[in-house]
């Protein structure tokens, strides 16, 4: 009986792995041709050829008459726009959701290129330089972080932070605190927290002394 037992739970267990290979194998499928699209894409940002060597950068940024337009839209994001942006100075760009704020910041890094006009940095084109010498004298914070769950959450666990802080006061500040010598004095002390009230013997808290102590150190 035993055996008949155990060759029937491995047919069942064969016929249970032949179903998860039906349901992964069009997943596996169709995850392979979106990782294809990816490799085929040919690139459209190329390096100069030849490149300007190892240029030095202080800084200042220069957009001269640029205007920019997604690939295959009807209207330009940015359109002749020209400003100087001076090293050791603050420079923000204002406006409303979709007006080109994230556009203009992505193309100072050359992720894309721009559709008319030159962005100079130093006055030096930044189509004349390799993207690795570029990209590697530029800090960018991109505007949506990518990390992983996990390490964001323990991130944030080591790391209080104001409102942790606050509501980790106010908790204690509700907490019973033992009396004074002069409270002791006038009246029996009674924790008002209900918790410990319940939790602790003889109506007292665990951290303090019990009422009959007290009443005992003022009789004496």
């Amino acid at each position: 009986m035993m055996a008949f037992l155990q060759y029937a739970m491995q047919v069942v267990m064969s016929f249970l792995m032949m179903s998860m290979m039906f349901i992964i194998l069009p997943r596996a499928s169709v995850s392979g041709g979106r990782i294809a699209e990816v490799l085929e894409v040919e690139p459209t940002i190329h390096d100069p050829q030849p490149p300007l060597p190892g240029p030095t950068f202080e800084g200042a940024v220069e957009f001269r008459n640029v205007s920019f337009r997604y690939p295959g839209a009807e209207e330009d994001v940015l359109h002749d726009l020209s400003f100087t942006a001076r090293p050791g100075q603050t420079t923000a760009f204002i406006g409303a959701t979709g007006s080109g704020k994230s556009t203009l910041a992505n193309l100072i890094p050359r992720f894309y290129d721009v559709t008319e006009g030159a962005i100079l940095i130093d006055g030096v084109d930044i189509r004349d330089v390799t993207q690795h010498d570029l990209r590697d004298k530029i800090g960018y914070v991109p505007q949506k972080e990518r990390r992983c769950s996990a390490a964001r959450s323990r991130a944030t666990c080591a790391m209080p932070t104001k409102t942790s802080l606050r509501r980790c006061c106010k908790s204690r500040s509700r907490s019973p605190r033992p009396p004074t010598s002069s409270t002791r004095s006038r009246k029996n002390w009674r924790p008002t927290s209900p918790r410990a009230e319940s939790t602790s013997p003889a109506g007292s808290a665990s951290a303090c002394r019990s009422p009959g102590r007290w009443s005992s150190a003022r009789r004496s």
